[in-house]
């Protein structure tokens, strides 16, 4: 028993053995790096979060206020013309006539714009072609005549395009000829 105990003594006095409370204190360490870890994860969710809805609320009061001043706006335009139409009725002697000059101006304003057809109306895909349909056409159209080129077939693409934009007339004419 006692060489047990003198080297038990002799170890601890070297230092070569680790105490209990080292490693206790070592593990204590250790949870309390994880729960501050774990502390500033939560934070910076809750931080996130925050953000989040910061950025909603600003894009929400930005909302209200377009939506504000476009009913402000539609209200003024309608007393506009509704002043219009006042003023044309008394010049008119009638007050439907007022109201009908300015019904036929704001039809002659509509027609402009359907016919111009702006870039900030956008048009339904019921069969109109939009500017991109139109880039890829030409696009496609480009790469078949450059492969007729690239083939050899040059002398070709006029034929083909007289062809192809006669091709309607000489319909119609067989559809005449076949009607007689």
């Amino acid at each position: 028993m006692e060489t047990g105990t003198k080297n038990s003594e002799s170890k601890e006095a070297s230092g070569e053995t680790k105490s209990p409370g080292r490693m206790e204190t070592i593990a204590s360490e250790s949870r309390g790096l994880f729960e501050d870890i774990k502390e500033w994860v939560d934070l910076r969710v809750q931080l996130v979060q925050l953000e989040i809805e910061e950025r909603i609320e600003k894009t929400a009061n930005q909302v209200i206020s377009v939506i504000a001043v476009v009913i402000l706006a539609l209200f003024t335009v309608l007393f506009l013309f509704h002043a219009l139409a006042l003023l044309a009725a008394e010049w008119l002697g009638n007050p439907a006539l007022g109201y009908l000059a300015v019904g036929g101006l704001l039809a002659l304003i509509t027609t402009i714009l359907h016919l111009a057809k702006p870039r900030f109306i956008r048009r339904s895909p019921s069969g109109e072609t939009s500017p991109k349909k139109d880039k890829l056409a030409a696009a496609q159209e480009l790469a078949r005549l450059s492969e007729k080129v690239e083939s050899g077939g040059g002398s070709q693409i006029n034929a083909d395009a007289t062809a192809d934009e006669a091709a309607p007339e000489v319909d119609a004419d067989h559809e005449q000829e076949a009607g007689k």
